[in-house]
């Protein structure tokens, strides 16, 4: 092999018991000798260097002497053994190459230095652990970080909407929102840009999906230590069960991406029941029957109210009232709006209007179209109206006096410029009604 790049290393010359000497590393990168040799190779050869000590005038020797004191001989010995200790003891290249690459990654996560790829650092992080193995890290002396995974069970979490996905549908959708959620992409994985600080160990989590089980995942983190032993015990808060510092990294670890998996649960679980009730053709799905809305006769199937009360808390709802177009707050009261009183009259009781058949005549019209219809066990009738043009839903509750009872639009996503044209497309819609009746 030839050498491609090497560096000299010197230490400090030491006096021990009159003998001066000093230490010379080289550490060289070696080329492949073979081609199942993929990886280059790093070569350290170190050497001591004993200097000549002055001798005094009487302890000189004669012109014709060939030998060498005996305890210069042991002085020398002593001192070069001492500094050969020492040299093992700091120049561990072990260490010193796991560090740096810690060191690297920990680097472009907390720094987001774009001169070291994102795609590299859980492949980095999972070569040492491959190589070097939690507890051959333990053994390692002076180790200033440590690296090992972790594995999520979802079913572990106990949440009913993670539940309903397998990782590899929430890890997609998660790649999806890691900006809105503050994580980066890094390759087939992502990294939480928060990290894990326990008993003074900063640690940075990785989460990835498990190679093997598609109902897991697997966490990949990487701890500064900073000299503290992971295997000391800590107890958590309002607890008084100790476990290992390194369990308590893994769970803290584990509420992070509970937290993060929650969310894309949602979102998933969002958009199934938004498909749903904005499909205009009846299907089965999951076992339950999403319908189109029954005539008001037949009674309305339970399973419909809860995707209703399930979408109502998953999405962004407002009072219809305050769709008026005006960007105050979302607390705005509809008095204290610019919306006009002759507006404002039509969803006053004293309208005197017919409620039921305005939503019965809304149901025919393309523009509310699909709708559904869910009545509670007190008898009031809730009527869902999709509107396609701009992608909300309007929900209009009559008492079984035909009165409204309240009036709310259902954003996906909470859209400002959306509000003046919905409001002004369902009051038009019943200014319409409204002299068509008379």
């Amino acid at each position: 092999s030839q050498t491609k790049d090497s560096i000299l290393l010197c230490s400090a010359i030491r006096n021990v018991r009159g003998s001066k000497c000093c230490a010379v590393a080289k550490i060289s990168m070696l080329e492949a000798t073979n081609s199942r040799q993929r990886v280059p190779t790093v070569k350290i050869q170190g050497w001591l260097l004993n200097l000549p000590r002055r001798s005094k005038a009487v302890q000189r020797r004669k012109p014709n002497a060939n030998a060498k004191s005996a305890l210069s001989l042991e002085k020398d010995s002593a001192g070069m053994d001492k500094l050969l200790t020492e040299v093992h003891r700091s120049l561990g290249l072990e260490r010193l190459l796991f560090d740096f690459s810690s060191s690297m990654v920990e680097r472009a996560v907390r720094l987001l230095d774009d001169r070291i790829s994102f795609e590299d650092l859980v492949p980095t992080v999972r070569e040492l652990i491959r190589r070097y193995p939690y507890e051959r890290q333990k053994r390692m002396a002076r180790l200033n970080y440590r690296a090992f995974e972790a594995t999520i069970v979802l079913k572990s979490y106990r949440d009913r909407l993670i539940d309903m996905f397998d990782a590899k549908k929430l890890f997609e959708r998660l790649c999806v929102e890691a900006d809105k959620r503050d994580m980066l992409q890094c390759g087939d994985a992502l990294c939480f840009k928060k990290s894990i600080s326990v008993k003074g160990c900063h640690s940075i989590c990785f989460i990835t999906l498990h190679p093997e089980d598609p109902c897991k995942m697997q966490l990949v983190i990487l701890c500064r230590t900073q000299g503290v032993n992971l295997v000391d015990f800590m107890f958590r808060e309002d607890s008084n069960v100790a476990v290992h510092i390194l369990d308590n990294i893994a769970i803290e670890g584990g509420g992070l991406a509970y937290k993060e998996l929650h969310y894309v649960a949602e979102c998933l679980r969002k958009d199934s029941l938004w498909d749903s009730l904005s499909s205009k053709s009846a299907f089965v799905k999951k076992g339950i029957s999403f319908a189109a809305s029954p005539p008001p006769s037949q009674p309305t199937k339970t399973s419909n109210k809860e995707m209703l009360y399930e979408l109502l808390k998953l999405s962004h709802v407002c009072p219809l009232l305050q769709f008026s177009g005006n960007h105050g707050s979302a607390r705005a009261t509809a008095s204290s709006s610019s919306i006009p009183s002759d507006v404002l009259f039509l969803f006053s009781e004293e309208s005197g209007i017919d409620w039921s058949a305005c939503c019965s005549n809304m149901k025919r019209c393309k523009a509310f179209s699909p709708s559904r219809t869910c009545i509670d066990g007190g008898g009031t009738v809730s009527n869902l109206f999709y509107i396609q043009r701009h992608n909300v839903f309007l929900k209009l509750d009559i008492s079984q006096e035909s009165k409204l009872l309240s009036a709310v639009v259902i954003e996906k996503e909470h859209n400002p410029s959306n509000q003046k044209r919905v409001f002004d497309l369902v009051v038009n819609f019943i200014l319409h009604f409204v002299w068509h009746d008379l």
